[in-house]
């Protein structure tokens, strides 16, 4: 193999993509201080991103920064019956690392696309747990 070939040069671009956008949405919403996270109780706006390795399918209802300074969503099994139930994602904010990294620029799309739909922590939870209650 030739020194100047690069046999990983693609996916080290996409993964520093992937991390540019999850950086990118963390820092859009610290900027909003309090008011640091967007949820929706009617599904107006949602997002879906794969969860356990790819295999278990979530919409995501809500997004925010955690007390760690991390970029955490809310969300929901979807296609439930098809391997996966409600009980395969937490019911709390969850660090939006443990999402496959390929849905990190739809997670900067939402922040993005709602950044105007600020809420505080408190609305936040009010929200999801309308959600995590719907679902017992």
């Amino acid at each position: 193999m030739s020194e100047n070939l690069n046999p990983n040069q693609y996916n080290e671009a996409v993964k520093a993509i992937y991390d540019e956008a999850l950086q990118a949405a963390t820092d859009l919403l610290k900027e909003k201080g309090e008011k640091c996270f967007i949820a929706f109780s009617d599904w107006e706006c949602e997002t879906s991103a794969y969860y356990d390795n790819g295999d278990c399918s979530v919409s995501i209802f809500g997004i925010g920064i955690n007390e760690a300074g991390k970029l955490c969503v809310s969300a929901v099994v979807d296609n439930i019956g098809y391997g996966h139930g409600p009980d395969d994602f937490p019911q709390a904010w969850t660090e939006a690392t443990k999402l496959k990294s390929d849905c990190f620029p739809n997670l900067y799309c939402f922040v993005a696309e709602n950044i105007d739909k600020t809420i505080s922590k408190e609305e936040a939870d009010e929200i999801t747990k309308e959600y995590w209650d719907d679902e017992e």
